[in-house]
């Protein structure tokens, strides 16, 4: 009886021995296999994140091509704005020329005038100087020749 009983118990201590192991195995295998299933859904987690801070990446690189594109435009339009005013003041600057070029020509002209306007007046003058030695010429003479009529007449007076 008591070999049985001592082989009855190696057997259930070799049975409970075995799902003891069993159980450890399936225990060991649970927890490293929730530990697999807990790193795979980690690194879904992270492969989301990831994806996610791409798209946000993607995003704002596309707003920078947009934003890139629109300054570029408005370079384009100041720099053409500036171009015409450069062009207008090239116009500006030769009609200016033009400008000046008149105005010096009005500038000589009104000058011969002036001087012209002198000249006249000097000859105006010396002609008025001229004219009022001639008109008291002329009564001098006018007052000799009164004189002198005076005189012929006394003298044809006195002789007839």
């Amino acid at each position: 009886f008591l070999l049985f009983f001592f082989l009855n118990n190696t057997a259930t201590t070799e049975i409970s021995t075995e799902q003891i192991v069993g159980s450890v195995k399936c225990v060991q295998e649970t927890g490293v296999h929730g530990a697999k299933n807990k790193e795979i859904e980690t690194e879904d987690h992270l492969k989301q994140i990831s994806e996610r801070q791409i798209g946000r990446v993607e995003k704002e690189l596309r707003k920078l091509d947009t934003n890139a594109i629109e300054h570029q435009e408005r370079l384009n339009d100041i720099q053409n704005q500036i171009f015409k005013g450069n062009e207008k003041m090239d116009q500006f600057k030769l009609q200016m020329h033009w400008n000046q070029e008149q105005l010096e020509q009005w500038a000589l002209a009104a000058r011969q005038k002036e001087e012209d306007n002198l000249t006249l007046e000097k000859y105006k003058r010396a002609d008025e100087i001229k004219i009022k030695d001639l008109n008291l010429l002329i009564l001098r003479l006018t007052e000799q020749v009164k004189m002198q009529q005076d005189k012929l007449e006394r003298e044809i007076t006195e002789t007839q």
